[in-house]
């Protein structure tokens, strides 16, 4: 039964050769593991956040230092965009 599906399907597939491209790339995402990688690609991107932004804060730190008006500006401009 199963086999007399997998041949109608592959008839139709010759019949219709745009079905094969779908088709290929979602078996090439499936072979290559693309859901993982891409999970990987998005939990590492995330991670990296923080670091990035600790980075940020500190730089800030070390060229506003001499500046207070400037300082208080930024965290002005910073807590009101978060609304």
């Amino acid at each position: 039964m199963a086999l007399r599906a997998v041949q109608r399907f592959d008839a139709y597939q010759q019949r219709h050769p745009w079905v094969g491209i779908p088709l290929a790339v979602v078996y090439k995402f499936i072979e290559d593991q693309g859901g993982y990688l891409a999970a990987l690609i998005a939990y590492y991107g995330f991670l990296s956040v923080f670091p990035l932004l600790l980075l940020l804060v500190s730089v800030l730190g070390f060229v506003l230092h001499s500046d207070p008006h400037l300082q208080q500006q930024v965290v002005d401009s910073a807590l009101h965009n978060s609304r």
